[in-house]
């Protein structure tokens, strides 16, 4: 009987140590998805550099995807990157002028690359697109004061 509590204990332990080394789920993204989707779950995490590195393949595979120019300019300006962040927002600005939000995030690159007078006009046409937007407008506001 104590033999066969010891055999139970001791697979109850390598399969304790087993479980432990396995990676665990969620931490890696799956193979079998798109770079897009990969992209996505870094994203989410707040891995920029590894979304940047997928979105970017995907931007390779499917370059008139807006998502991944917009979700590129936000990885770039969560980097402080402005000069890239601005080109990111100004290629999904290309591909589909009328995402005010664009505009917005774009004036924000402008803004970290000091290029108020660009900022300006940037914010202007998100609130053209979106008048009662309370972020464009208080973004505006502090524009004008300073």
């Amino acid at each position: 009987m104590i033999y066969e509590i010891a055999i139970i204990v001791a697979l109850a332990l390598i399969l304790i140590l087993f479980l432990r080394k396995m990676p665990k789920v969620g931490a890696m993204p799956q193979r079998n998805l798109t770079q897009f989707e990969q992209a996505e779950i870094f994203f989410k995490k707040g891995n920029w550099k590894r979304a940047e590195e997928y979105f970017c393949q995907a931007a390779a595979k499917d370059p008139k995807n807006v998502k991944i120019y917009q979700r590129l300019g936000q990885i770039y300006l969560n980097l402080a990157n402005y000069k890239d962040a601005k080109e990111a927002f100004q290629t999904a600005l290309d591909i589909e002028r009328s995402n005010c939000f664009d505009y917005y995030y774009l004036a924000k690159a402008y803004l970290g690359l000091k290029e108020r007078a660009n900022a300006k006009m940037s914010l202007q046409k998100a609130l053209d697109l979106q008048p009662n937007n309370r972020h464009f407008r208080k973004l505006m506001n502090k524009l004008r004061r300073s």
